[in-house]
């Protein structure tokens, strides 16, 4: 029998979802058998033998929709092996200084969760495109002063996900 994951993302433009697209191609090539879906379209988890969940960042904090995923699934997800992956255009510049930075992001859902202990964390850079983003976010980017482009490190996400085949299953 094949081991079935999951690999559930909450995505605001789509780079997220892209990620997620590729973790779960990753595993596939493992030779596992991995669903990848939004967050809205897990009803329940007792098929899935390890999740990979993931959300970009706004604002410092992982997107409403993996957070409430999070807490509506707190049972079945202390019950297996579970990843958490966020992308964050902090990380553009991947320093140390950086990935710490964007894991405390995530401490506000550990201490709402403590029963789901992650056994990895990947962080990623995400894309940014000025011309899709709502008159808030776009107004939020500049504030903040976050370029334009595309900052993901697909080899980096690839690396990740294939060491999560170890990680999820041991």
């Amino acid at each position: 029998m094949q081991d079935r994951l999951l690999v559930a993302f909450a995505s605001g433009y789509g780079s997220t979802h892209d990620i997620a697209e590729v973790i779960g191609h990753e595993l596939r090539q493992c030779g596992l058998t991995v669903e990848v879906r939004r967050v809205g379209e897990v009803r329940e988890l007792s098929r899935y033998r390890a999740v990979a969940l993931g959300a970009s960042i706004r604002a410092g904090q992982w997107l409403f929709e993996a957070a409430e995923f999070l807490k509506c699934h707190r049972a079945a997800l202390s019950r297996v092996p579970v990843a958490y992956f966020v992308t964050c255009m902090t990380v553009r510049d991947n320093t140390p200084k950086n990935r710490r930075a964007v894991k405390a992001y995530l401490e506000p859902i550990r201490v709402h969760v403590p029963e789901v202990n992650p056994v990895s964390v990947g962080c990623f850079a995400g894309a940014l495109n000025y011309g899709s983003l709502s008159m808030t976010d776009k107004l939020m980017a500049r504030l903040t002063r976050l370029p334009d482009g595309d900052f993901r490190n697909w080899q980096a996400i690839r690396d990740w996900a294939t060491g999560l085949y170890r990680v999820l299953l041991n």
